[in-house]
C-alpha cells in the first residue's frame, strides 16, 4: 500500500487521469500512483506507455504494492478485472497488440513424431513381415514381438535359425512379463494359451521336433541293444545265414519305426491336451495338499528377528487370539441353539493343580447328569480338514496375503467340504467356526477381486446349506455391512448383491425361526455409517413383508417383543438424519400400516406436511412389490 502523501499527491498532479479512469470504471488508488510515478497523470500521457514491457512493468509494481493483500483470492480476482479493462482501454488508445508467439522459430523446425506414430511406422517398416506372420499364426502379442525383434528376428525365416535354447528364452522372458501384468488367472491361461500354439508354429516352420529327456534316453537305449545284437548275431552266425539275418534287422528296424511314431501321436495328444487345458496342468498349492508346515527351519534358526518381523508376528498373534475367541463364541451360540446348552472346555490353572469341582456333582442330580450327556462335548471332537493345511490357511486368510487366487482357492476347497453331504452338523459347525473370523475379515480386503470372490463363495455356501448356515448368517452379514460404506462401487456393489441375497434367502419362516437375521438388520439401522443404515432400512422393508399381523389381542410375549423391536426400528427408520434411509423408512411404513395399523397410525400422526410428501414420493417408487 502507498502512504499518504504519496497519494495525495498523485491525487493532485493526476487528477485529470483519475476523472478518466473513474469514468471508465478502471480506477484503483495503487494503479494511479503507479502511473503517475511513471509520468502518466492525464488520457494523453497514456501513449508513454509506448510497449508490452512497460504496461508489464506497471502490472508488476502493482503486484508488489499489494502483495499483502493480494494473499486473498477475492482481492487478487478484484486486481484481476480492474487490469482488464485497464489494459483494453490502453490498447484501444495505443493501439499496441499483445505479444505473439514466436512463429517463425516453430515453422522451421520439423515436427517430432510421437512415440505412438514413431512405433507404428517401426511395425510398417522392418518388422511388417513378421507382424504379418504373427498374425496369420494367431500368435500376436506385442511383448512377444519386441523380444523377437530384440534378437535380431524381423521376418518368419528368421525364426529357423533360432535353436531351442534360444526360444526358450525368448518364451521364458515373455511369459515372466505378461504374468507380472496379469492378475486374472484367465488370463493368464490365455497367455499361456497363446506361447503354446507359437511353439508349434515355430517348430513347424523351423523342423525342431519336440523330444524330452526320458525319450532320448529310451530311444538311445533302444539303438545301442540293436547294435549289440547286430554284432552278437553277425560274430556267432556263419555267412551262409547272412540273408536271414538281414531279414530280422529290417523287422527290428520296422517296428523301431512304430515305435517311434507311437511315442510321437503320444507327444502330439499330450500338447493337445496341455493346450485344452490352458497350456498347463493344474497344480495344487502345498497349503492344499495336506503336507505339514516345516517348523524346523535352518534359515530361522540361523538369522534372528527383525524388529520389523516381531512387529508382523506380534500382529498376527492378536489376530489369532480374536479368531479363537470368535471360534469359542459361535461355537457356544450354535450348542445352545441345537441342543439347547453347552459344555465348555476345561479351563486349566497354569500355577495349581485342577479343582475337582464336588459341590456341581452333588447339585445336577441325575436328570442334569443325562441331559449333559445328550449334549456333545464339541470342543473334544476331532476336526479333519482333509487336504487343507489348516494353521496356515487360516493366517493367509488373516493377513490379508497378496496372492488372492490363493485365499479363493482356500475358501473353495473349504465350502466343497461343508457343502458335502456326509458332513454333519456338529462339523459343519466346528469347521465353519475354526475360519469363520478368518471369512469375515475378507471383506475388509481393498481389492475388488476378492470381493467378488467372496459374493459368489458365501452364495454358493448359502444357497447349498441354508438350514446349517442360518446360524452363522448374523456374523457374516455383519462382515459384509463393511462394505457399504466404501465409495468404490467395485468395492461396494457386490457386498450389496451379497447382502440382499442373504436377507431375500434366509428370511424365509422355515430357515429363521428365531428372526436371527431380523435381529442383525435391526442392530444395523443403529450404525453410525448412513450407508449401513440406508441398506438395512432397505431390508427391513423387505423383511416385514414376510412377518404375520402383530397387533393381536392374544399375541404372546414374543410377538409382543417383536412388535416393539419393529416399531422401534421403523421410527428409527423415518427420522434418520441420512435421506435414502428416510425415503427406505417411508416404504417400510407403508407395509407396518398391514401389520400393525394402529401403531402406523401414530407414526404418521406426528408426521409433518413435508414428511407426509416425502412419504408419497417414496411410495410412488416402491423397491419391493
Amino acid at each position: 500500500m502507498a502512504s499518504k502523501a504519496k497519494n495525495a499527491t498523485a491525487m493532485q498532479e493526476a487528477a485529470a487521469l483519475k476523472k478518466f479512469l473513474q469514468k471508465n470504471d478502471c480506477f484503483d488508488k495503487d494503479l494511479l500512483i503507479t502511473l503517475s510515478e511513471m509520468g502518466v497523470k492525464s488520457e494523453d500521457d497514456l501513449s508513454k506507455l509506448d510497449s508490452n514491457a512497460k504496461y508489464d512493468e506497471v502490472y508488476r509494481q502493482l503486484r508488489v504494492s499489494r502483495a499483502k493483500q493480494l494473499k486473498d483470492n477475492a482481492a487478487r480476482i478484484r486486481l484481476e478485472k480492474v487490469m482488464t479493462k485497464f489494459e483494453k482501454l490502453w490498447r484501444s488508445k495505443t493501439n499496441i497488440k499483445k505479444k505473439s508467439s514466436q512463429t517463425q522459430n516453430t515453422k522451421s523446425k520439423q515436427k517430432k513424431k510421437d512415440p505412438k506414430s514413431a512405433k507404428n511406422a517401426e511395425l510398417a517398416g522392418d518388422g511388417k513381415e513378421l507382424k504379418e506372420w504373427m498374425k496369420k499364426n494367431k500368435v500376436w502379442e506385442k511383448s512377444l514381438y519386441d523380444a523377437l525383434r530384440a534378437n535380431n528376428i524381423n521376418t518368419a525365416d528368421n525364426l529357423q535359425s533360432l535353436n531351442e535354447t534360444q526360444f526358450d528364452d525368448i518364451v521364458r522372458k515373455v511369459r515372466v512379463d505378461r504374468f507380472s501384468q496379469l492378475k486374472d488367472q484367465a488370463a493368464r491361461n490365455r497367455a499361456d494359451k497363446l506361447l503354446v500354439t507359437f511353439e508349434k508354429a515355430w517348430r513347424k516352420s523351423s523342423g525342431v521336433k519336440k523330444t524330452s529327456l526320458n525319450d532320448k534316453k529310451s530311444k538311445k537305449a533302444k539303438k545301442d541293444k540293436a547294435a549289440k545284437d547286430d554284432t552278437a548275431a553277425s560274430e556267432e552266425k556263419p555267412a551262409d545265414d547272412e540273408p536271414e539275418l538281414m531279414e530280422m534287422t529290417d523287422d527290428e528296424a520296422q517296428g523301431n519305426k512304430q515305435e517311434e511314431a507311437e511315442d510321437d501321436n503320444k507327444e502330439a495328444a499330450a500338447e493337445e491336451q496341455a493346450t485344452s487345458d490352458g497350456g498347463k496342468e493344474e497344480i495344487k498349492p502345498w497349503y492344499l495338499s495336506g503336507k505339514e508346515r516345516n517348523t524346523k527351519s535352518a534359515a530361522l534358526a540361523s538369522n534372528p528377528r527383525s524388529p520389523h518381523q516381531k512387529k508382523k508376528d506380534n500382529k498376527l498373534n492378536d489376530k489369532l487370539r480374536d479368531s479363537a475367541k470368535v471360534e469359542r463364541e459361535w461355537i457356544e451360540i450354535y450348542s445352545r441353539a441345537k441342543y439347547g446348552d453347552y459344555i465348555a472346555p476345561p479351563e486349566e490353572d497354569k500355577y495349581g493343580k485342577k479343582k475337582k469341582k464336588k459341590d456341581d456333582e452333588e447339585a445336577g442330580g441325575d436328570d442334569a447328569e443325562e441331559q449333559k450327556k445328550e449334549i456333545p462335548k464339541l470342543h473334544e471332537m476331532e476336526v479333519d480338514f482333509d487336504e487343507i493345511v489348516e494353521d496356515v490357511c487360516i493366517e493367509m486368510l488373516l493377513t490379508l496375503h497378496e496372492s488372492w487366487e490363493g485365499r479363493v482357492s482356500i475358501l473353495n476347497a473349504l465350502i466343497a467340504q461343508l457343502c458335502d453331504e456326509n458332513c454333519s452338523d456338529d462339523m459343519y459347525a466346528l469347521k465353519l467356526c475354526r475360519f469363520l473370523c478368518a471369512i469375515g475379515h475378507q471383506f475388509t480386503d481393498p481389492r475388488s477381486l476378492i470381493i467378488q470372490a467372496m459374493e459368489e463363495c458365501i452364495s454358493k455356501l448359502a444357497a447349498a446349506t441354508p438350514e446349517k448356515f442360518i446360524v452363522f448368517a448374523p456374523y457374516v452379514l455383519t462382515a459384509v455391512f463393511n462394505t457399504f460404506p466404501v465409495r468404490i462401487e467395485a468395492l461396494r456393489d457386490p457386498g450389496i448383491k451379497l447382502g440382499k441375497f442373504l436377507i431375500d434367502l434366509l428370511s424365509q419362516k422355515e430357515y429363521d425361526e428365531k428372526r436371527t437375521v431380523l435381529r442383525t438388520v435391526l442392530e444395523g439401522l443403529n450404525s453410525k455409517h448412513a450407508a449401513i443404515r440406508t441398506e438395512c432400512a432397505d431390508y427391513l422393508d423387505l423383511m416385514m413383508r414376510r412377518l404375520p399381523v402383530l397387533e393381536k389381542d392374544d399375541a404372546s410375549e414374543e410377538e409382543q417383543q417383536l412388535l416393539k423391536d419393529v416399531d422401534d426400528a421403523v421410527r428409527k427408520a423415518c427420522k434418520d438424519a441420512a435421506a435414502e434411509a428416510r425415503m427406505n423408512g417411508y416404504r417400510a411404513l407403508t407395509v407396518y400400516k398391514k401389520l400393525a395399523p394402529k401403531a402406523a397410525e401414530q407414526i404418521m400422526e406426528k408426521m409433518t406436511k413435508a414428511q407426509m410428501d416425502k412419504f408419497e414420493e417414496a411410495n410412488a417408487d416402491p423397491h419391493y412389490e
